[in-house]
């Protein structure tokens, strides 16, 4: 069952948008023109799916040279796109990097299709700006074959542009009109397989809890015994009974996800990765054209870097109880400045603090004085 029908030159104003619904589907976002006819864009999505419309990248449409529609799901962000073939181009083109450069920062999977009007089976001016304006984005073409068939010609105008890996791709010819469809699948990432750990949550509460506990019951459990042997086990026991007590295991469920810095998103790690491949492309290819992609592709990946880890450290200063705490603590980590705290146990008898385990054993055979954890 198709989940999401993305459809261009519905022709239809908003009066009648809403006869497009049903039982099973609903129309999420469109864009109907209010001077021409026809044209458009709309986005269709199943009624059990959780979705909203973006109406932030909707409202950047420009009539006749950019149409628009966008919702956003749990795992995708999509946008439908029409652009006349009359349109001028240089809109088209400022709108679109506006608004992907607004989606930018999402951790959720984009997808870009519609009808571009720019045939990229053939080399153009128009081609070039069309791929590169999407490559910037790290968004590359699921086709690359014809999607409109003439008596005269056989042009690939329709596309699906995205950072994600489709599981199956498909062209249609079943349609009433001149325009094949695509048809695209994706993995749906809940299903990844998932992994559980135990642990043990250590707190300052509970540690207080351990220690208050372990002093409470060395009286007599421990001093009273008058054979090291027997101290020792009952203090083990005493020991481990605490330890279970205080920091009870808790299960946590893992997904297998990639490991990506504290502040970096999954698409600015996917961007690295393409940046890196470039890298290795410039090893052989000396195209002006790309050498100049490559530079201004690196010059936006630290451009949207230095946003995002901006934004994380901004964000952690604000929700922080003591901001300038947080502040510190942020310019010490970056520096390298950071304090090595000795969390090492001690154990005071009669105001003489012992740390070496074989001090810790003489104290507990030859002195009935209480000894106290800290």
């Amino acid at each position: 069952m198709v989940q999401v029908m993305c459809i261009t030159e519905h022709w239809h104003r908003n009066s009648e948008i809403i006869f497009l619904n049903n039982s099973n589907y609903s129309v999420q976002s469109s864009f109907v023109r209010k001077e021409a006819i026809h044209g458009g864009s709309l986005i269709i999505v199943t009624n059990n799916l959780k979705c909203k419309e973006r109406s932030d990248i909707v409202k950047l449409s420009v009539e006749r040279n950019v149409e628009l529609s966008c919702v956003e799901l749990e795992q995708f962000v999509i946008i439908c796109v029409y652009r006349p073939p009359s349109g001028d181009f240089n809109t088209f083109e400022s709108v679109m990097e506006n608004s992907l450069s607004k989606l930018n920062s999402t951790s959720k999977s984009l997808l870009v299709c519609g009808d571009f009007n720019v045939n990229i089976l053939e080399s153009s001016s128009l081609t070039t700006r069309l791929l590169n304006l999407f490559k910037s984005f790290n968004l590359v073409n699921l086709f690359l074959e014809p999607t409109r068939i003439t008596a005269t010609s056989s042009t690939c105008l329709d596309n699906i542009f995205t950072n994600c890996s489709a599981t199956e791709t498909l062209i249609t010819n079943g349609l009433t009109s001149d325009h094949c469809g695509q048809l695209a699948r994706f993995p749906d990432k809940k299903n990844k397989i998932q992994r559980e750990i135990t642990c043990r949550p250590l707190t300052t509460s509970r540690f207080n809890s351990f220690k208050n506990n372990i002093n409470a019951k060395l009286d007599n459990e421990i001093l009273n015994k008058n054979n090291p042997h027997l101290m020792y086990g009952a203090l083990f026991d005493i020991i481990k009974y605490e330890f279970n007590s205080s920091f009870k295991t808790k299960t946590l469920v893992l997904k297998e996800t990639a490991n990506f810095n504290e502040w970096a998103t999954p698409g600015i790690y996917k961007s690295r990765v393409k940046l890196y491949e470039l890298y290795e492309m410039k090893n052989y290819n000396f195209d002006e054209n790309f050498i100049r992609f490559v530079r201004n592709y690196s010059k936006l990946f630290k451009k949207v870097c230095h946003a995002a880890k901006s934004m994380y450290f901004s964000n952690k200063i604000k929700n922080s109880k003591s901001i300038i705490k947080a502040t510190w603590n942020i310019i010490n980590s970056e520096t390298g400045k950071i304090k090595q705290r000795d969390n090492q146990y001690k154990i005071i008898n009669e105001n003489q603090v012992y740390e070496k385990d074989s001090d810790v054993a003489r104290e507990f055979n030859i002195r009935k004085a209480k000894p106290r954890f800290i």
